[in-house]
């Protein structure tokens, strides 16, 4: 899914990282281990205890984080 395919309204909606992992076809264990959010610098929301996502600027990361991987660096 490309960021701009996400409907508009979906856009500022925070998910679990079960429901963002499922929207974007990623591990959801890339979403929910701290260690690995910070490592990977994956965009969140602490909200108290609970960490949230919003759908576009994971898939902007998932879509950035391909092209770094492509270009081999």
């Amino acid at each position: 899914m490309r960021s701009n395919d996400i409907h508009p309204a979906a856009k500022d909606r925070l998910l679990t990282a079960q429901q963002a992992a499922r929207a974007l076809n990623l591990p959801e264990c890339y979403l929910a281990d701290a260690a690995r959010r910070r490592q990977l610098r994956i965009p969140h929301y602490c909200i108290h205890s609970l960490v949230r996502f919003k759908l576009h600027e994971v898939a902007a990361w998932q879509a950035a984080a391909a092209k770094k991987e492509a270009s081999g660096a």
